[in-house]
């Protein structure tokens, strides 16, 4: 890890009486500590100056330490020049440098395994605050505490992990506060007591959150304000990792790369899908549906992603959520939601969308993770095609509105579990694990244009035996045959199951 000039001589200055001057910049970064070879050049290092015979004017810009007083006049530009008192033997000073840069490479091989090992947002600010040795913070833009270091942390927030009503109140009513929501890179923040020193973290241009540091003098600001924009840039690492600042557990990190990498076409093993859904307590054969969340209106987005998705997460059980193209996309295991929450999700759904001014397209339910991309696409067409119809509508179903897909599109490459009436898919596989011919019966009745005489006769089969089948099968399916948009949805679904229903659909 590379240290500046400043933190270099604020580490120093708790060992030795060190002087500093500089012809022009200061605060310069530097690589590990090299002894001066007159001719070799080594720019982007620390350059200690064994002797006192050196003349400033032969050296070329860069950071330079030396042992005795410092000349009195640096010609070269860009030079800074440290020194130390005379009773420093030069082996004794590139130790003590060796050993600050040791410590902040620790630090940066700290946070390194951390981000490998999908550590979370508290290891990172625990870890950091150790090194710098100082308070620090984490709260995202709703003012949830990610993170926090200090030994009265719960003095700072409240039992919904919020920053306490009390501190609450000291910040929205400081116009200073307000202001800083808006500032790019590090500033200051002066509470009256503290000091704090912050760095706003956005995507997109978006306000996600905020880390903070509490200054205590025991560095300068200037190396504080270093430190903390290299945890900054840790930070985004992980925040790319994650798509969010939710706390997760590996298991659910782990999902969430599952959910993201299918949605994208990235090949995964089934076996190790297949392992990760077992950890949660998923299974490859549970009934899933996704479903993709936008604002009402396009023009005043205010989609925070990162708030959403760890509230969705903890609002609908056996949910994952991750951001994909300027949306939340949310993969709901209906299984697990079915069993753990006693609403219906569909009215629940309904609720949160009005209360957040958000609009939804629903895919179909299914079951494995193969197709994704597919039942994500449907997603999309559920609101293309459903504003349209029903502008004033909170969501939209796939399955409502596929029909008029079927017209308008045609299959437009879904496969037949994606497009057809899903009463004929149910009756399809309800024969094959009952074995009973209510696919066929149906079949022949809308051959036979609902004829039963008809029907029954080209089914062999009586008439009062015919009824009965079809009364079955409206109890099974929920089919209406008096629906005549129903009727020419299956019928096309017929004509699309025809050439294909000897293979396993």
């Amino acid at each position: 890890m590379k240290l500046t000039t400043e933190l270099i001589f604020d580490c120093l200055l708790e060992q030795y009486d060190i002087t500093y001057a500089q012809s022009s910049n200061r605060n310069t970064v530097v690589g590990r500590p090299f002894f001066y070879d007159s001719g070799t050049d080594r720019p982007g290092h620390i350059c200690i100056l064994p002797s006192n015979d050196i003349k400033p004017e032969s050296l070329g810009s860069g950071a330079y330490i030396s042992i005795g007083k410092l000349p009195c006049d640096i010609p070269a530009p860009n030079v800074e020049w440290m020194s130390l008192p005379e009773t420093v033997q030069p082996v004794q000073l590139l130790n003590a440098l060796q050993k600050i840069f040791n410590y902040y490479d620790a630090w940066e091989n700290e946070l390194n395994r951390l981000i490998d090992e999908d550590a979370n947002y508290p290891a990172i600010i625990k870890c950091s605050s150790k090194y710098l040795d100082c308070a620090m913070s984490l709260v995202d833009a709703n003012f949830s505490v990610i993170a926090i270091s200090s030994k009265d942390a719960d003095t700072f927030r409240n039992p919904d992990n919020k920053i306490s009503d009390s501190i609450m109140g000291d910040l929205i009513t400081d116009p200073h506060f307000g202001q800083g929501l808006h500032k790019e890179g590090i500033f200051e923040f002066n509470s009256g007591v503290d000091l704090f020193i912050s760095h706003n973290i956005k995507k997109e241009g978006r306000y996600l959150g905020r880390v903070t540091l509490i200054y205590n003098n025991k560095l300068s600001k200037d190396a504080y304000i270093y430190l903390l924009r290299f945890l900054v840039s840790k930070l985004d690492v992980m925040l790319r990792i994650s798509g969010s600042f939710l706390i997760n557990n590996e298991s659910m990190s782990s999902l969430r790369e599952i959910f993201i990498g299918l949605l994208n076409n990235t090949p995964m093993e089934s076996q190790y899908i297949t392992y990760k859904l077992k950890e949660i307590g998923w299974s490859y054969e549970d009934e899933y549906i996704i479903i993709r969340l936008q604002p009402e209106f396009r023009h005043e987005w205010q989609l925070h992603a990162t708030y959403l998705i760890p509230h969705l997460e903890k609002l609908w059980p056996g949910s994952c959520a991750v951001e994909k193209d300027a949306y939340v996309a949310v993969f709901l295991n209906l299984d697990v939601y079915n069993e753990k929450s006693e609403k219906s999700f569909l009215q629940d759904l309904a609720y949160f969308l009005r209360d957040g001014l958000l609009l939804a397209g629903l895919s179909r339910s299914f079951h494995g993770l193969d197709k994704l991309p597919s039942y994500y696409r449907q997603t999309e067409l559920a609101v293309a095609i459903g504003r349209e119809v029903n502008p004033m509508y909170w969501y939209y179903r796939f399955d409502d509105y596929v029909l008029l897909h079927l017209l308008k599109f045609g299959t437009q490459n879904f496969t037949p579990e994606q497009i057809c009436s899903k009463v004929l898919l149910n009756l399809y596989e309800y024969d094959q694990n009952n074995n009973t011919e209510f696919y066929k019966t149906l079949r022949t009745f809308y051959r036979n244009k609902f004829n039963y005489t008809h029907a029954a006769e080209s089914l062999y089969i009586h008439r009062t035996t015919l009824i009965k089948r079809i009364e079955r099968i409206a109890r099974l399916t929920g089919v209406d045959l008096d629906d005549s948009d129903e009727n020419l949805y299956i019928e096309l679904s017929f004509r699309y199951l025809d050439n294909i229903i000897g293979s396993t659909i």
